[in-house]
């Protein structure tokens, strides 16, 4: 391949973009496997402290919607 003018720069520049994506994808994996882990741990503290999550509480509120009125169907 290094006989061909250019063709041994073309192939350097394609290996590096190759190598450059795998360690990028394993940087992002690397991350989201670190945060998964992280939540857990939260999780399982907050559940041996004995502190639980209210999700109910919410359920009725939505942001989205005025407060100021409602238009009735006559």
């Amino acid at each position: 391949m290094m006989y061909i003018p250019y063709l041994g720069f073309i192939g350097a520049i394609v290996s590096l973009t190759g190598a450059l994506s795998v360690f990028l994808v394993g940087m992002v994996y690397a991350d989201l496997w670190a945060a998964h882990r992280r939540t857990r741990s939260i999780i399982k503290a907050r559940e041996e402290r004995g502190i639980k999550e209210d999700d109910d509480a919410d359920d009725d509120y939505d942001p989205f919607v005025d407060e100021i009125g409602t238009v009735e169907d006559d």
